[in-house]
């Protein structure tokens, strides 16, 4: 945990933002120093005296025109649309600890995830059984009652194929101590899984209980259940005496148990057929038991291949009856000593599906230029089939197993899309390659020993299901469905609030660029006020933070995964600072031009229509060129400068509304978002400023 705490990892939307700041208030510093220079100079050059009141006020009005390169809403607004996306990711089962993550999630470049129960849908169901010597069926059913059904080995890819109806032939018992009762023993005696029985409010026809915990133990447990064997009669026969847990290393787990109706000691392990098998010298039940002789072997394994090429996993059983409890010091040595020996009592071939939609988020994720990879602790052959049907597997592309993660070649680990037998260690060697070439990782994970490769991870992901509290403690986000399709559509969420963020400061860093220089360029006129304070106003209060909502609360990008990660780019890329220099530049010089021709016009740029209305009670209001008041500065000094004022504040209205419709979609021309993605409060956002401005004006 303390080693968790030191992690500290620098959040890239708030590096960005804060070297933005910096320089934006650099260039404020900058312009501040320039303008009270040259006005203190002009001041102390002319022959009135410099008084500290007119110098008060000279430093008042330079600060204010610094302070227009200043964007001061993007902080605020920034954190309402991260607020926005966290409340959108939540309707789609991705709930979010740390604001920031969400963009980080819109960056990510290579997308880690597990494969049971996050591509798959978790609900395991057992196929079939296999006892050494025969095939059985399982009937799916939720009712209690025996439905396995003896089969030839012939129909076995019919019955995994098309699940025929076979309980006229079902089994009427099963015999005890045969292979098939010590496959059952086995699988409800090794289980970390739990069946529980659901309220009233919470039933419904087909469902009574539920499974809690591990899926694949969760499907074992059921399979014994549905077939008439009670579970607690059971536990409570075999007492257990020494417990083998499962890790991710050894891929198995034991146990070592009294059997107190027959006064013996029994072990029974399940766990990975390639690691069972090795450790098994007989196959078959003590009234039938055989050497396992190599021919054997291979012919079980090649069994097992075959189904885990078709998509199955294949869980193997083994037991033996030993004379004694172990006392040895060293609980690796005993182990060994334990689960040494033993004797093979079959397979259960597992199926779990993958989860509907999950061959189109990797789709998305493709035309992204995301890098979705699968890990899980099943063989290969099961993975490599997995991730080909829901579209993560290319020709081009290797599956290899998670221990070979830290040796292979740069150019051989970035062609691995899926990784087999995966412990906790690899996970992290696995992000921190992908880190280590610049890619944005996110990861996602379940178990304890996940949490430290969540936790290295640019978006540490845990399943709100499967997921522990170790895992869900340690991640950034929780996908509270464990579906891959959920996450897919966070780090869709997630770049549609990034491009929002990057439009948002595009928007303010050019409006207020063009302002600037319009600020810059007439504070080098003496007394010369373009604006008065309560226009800058009305300009910041209105144009500046309502039509750029239609930003904020716009609808998503519907071509947002069309577009290559942005793992790399600065929030705004030489691209669009181009842009951002000629539209502020262009702004700047049309509005002086315009102001001034109008300013410095003849009697005819001001009409008898440009002096009714309110107008008329302005003709004692000008500016009084004897009044030595400060604010009678910032009054017009005629019609025509009252008329340019009107002008520029039109062309800002104007102009700067217009400019939020022509960057909501920067991949796309303004006509093209407007009319093919685009809502009515977009419309109503952005319109509203420069009605209400005329409507104010006429």
């Amino acid at each position: 945990a303390s080693a968790m705490a030191d992690i500290s990892i620098e959040i890239p939307l708030r590096k960005r933002v804060n070297a933005l700041g910096k320089w934006l208030g650099f260039t404020m510093i900058v312009f501040l120093l320039i303008l009270i220079s040259f006005v203190v100079n002009e001041r102390l050059k002319s022959d009135e005296p410099y008084t500290t009141t007119l110098f008060a006020g000279d430093l008042a009005q330079a600060i204010i025109n610094a302070m227009a390169v200043l964007p001061i809403n993007i902080p605020l607004l920034t954190t309402v649309i991260l607020i926005t996306g966290v409340l959108n990711m939540a309707t789609n089962r991705v709930v979010i600890k740390e604001l920031s993550v969400v963009e980080t999630l819109g960056r990510c470049s290579v997308l880690c995830s597990d494969k049971t129960g996050t591509m798959t849908t978790s609900r395991m169901t057992v196929k079939l059984l296999f006892d050494t010597e025969k095939y059985y069926s399982v009937t799916l059913s939720s009712n209690l009652g025996n439905n396995l059904t003896e089969i030839d080995e012939s129909m076995v890819h019919q019955v995994l194929e098309t699940q025929p109806d076979l309980t006229d032939d079902a089994i009427e018992s099963i015999a005890s101590n045969s292979s098939l009762d010590l496959l059952m023993t086995t699988a409800i005696l090794n289980n970390e899984a739990n069946i529980v029985s659901l309220s009233q409010e919470e039933r419904d026809e087909d469902k009574e209980w539920e499974i809690v915990g591990n899926p694949t133990d969760g499907a074992l447990l059921v399979l014994a259940m549905t077939n008439g064997l009670k579970i607690d009669i059971f536990k409570h026969r075999y007492l257990r005496e020494r417990s083998y847990p499962f890790d991710s290393t050894v891929k198995r787990m034991s146990g070592l148990f009294e059997d107190t109706l027959e006064d013996d000691l029994m072990v029974f392990c399940k766990g990975a057929t390639e690691v069972i098998l090795p450790l098994c010298t007989k196959i078959g039940n003590e009234l039938n038991l055989k050497e396992l002789t190599d021919e054997k072997r291979s012919e079980i394994q090649a069994k097992v291949d075959s189904f885990a090429n078709d998509g199955y996993r294949v869980i193997s059983l083994a037991y033996k009856p030993v004379d004694h409890i172990p006392e040895l010091e060293d609980a690796v040595e005993e182990r060994k000593i334990v689960e040494s020996d033993l004797q093979y009592i079959g397979f259960a071939i597992i199926y779990d599906p993958p989860r509907p939609g999950v061959k189109n988020a990797v789709k998305d994720l493709d035309a992204a230029g995301i890098f979705p990879i699968m890990i899980t602790g099943d063989s290969i052959t099961t993975a490599a089939t997995i991730a080909k049907q829901v579209g993560i597997l290319d020709p081009d592309e290797m599956v290899v197993e998670g221990k070979e993660a830290e040796t292979l070649s740069d150019e051989h680990f970035f062609k691995v899309s899926v990784f087999a037998r995966v412990s906790p260690q690899d996970k992290e060697i696995i992000v921190h390659r992908y880190q280590s070439r610049g890619d944005v990782v996110a990861m996602t994970g379940d178990g304890v020993n996940d949490a430290l490769a969540i936790t290295k991870s640019d978006a540490g992901v845990a399943m709100g299901i499967t997921g522990t509290e170790v895992a869900k403690e340690a991640a950034d986000i929780i996908i509270t469905d464990d579906s891959y399709v959920s996450l897919v559509k966070g780090v869709e969420e997630g770049r549609n609030l990034y491009e929002k963020i990057r439009m948002l400061i595009f928007f303010y860093i050019a409006v207020n660029f063009a302002e600037a220089i319009i600020y810059f360029t007439v504070s080098f006129q003496i007394d010369f006020q373009i604006l008065n304070n309560w226009q800058r106003v009305y300009i910041f209060s209105i144009i500046h933070a309502i039509p750029v909502l239609g930003i904020i609360f716009g609808p998503p990008d519907k071509n947002i995964m069309k577009l290559k990660p942005r793992d790399n780019d600065g929030l705004l890329s030489r691209r669009l600072v181009t842009g951002l220099v000629i539209y502020s530049i262009t702004l700047a010089v049309s509005i002086l031009s315009v102001y001034f021709f109008i300013y410095y016009g003849n009697t005819d740029s001001v009409s008898s229509f440009n002096m009714g209305g309110i107008g008329e009670r302005l003709v004692n209001n000008f500016r009084d060129p004897d009044s030595a008041d400060l604010s009678n500065q910032l009054l017009a000094e005629d019609f025509a400068h009252a008329k340019a004022r009107t002008i520029l504040l039109s062309t800002l209205y104007i102009a700067e509304s217009f400019l939020v419709l022509s960057i909501r979609r920067i991949n796309s021309s303004m006509i093209d978002s407007s009319r093919n993605d685009i809502s009515a409060r977009v419309w109503i956002m952005v319109l509203f400023g420069p009605i209400m401005h005329f409507v104010i004006m006429y």
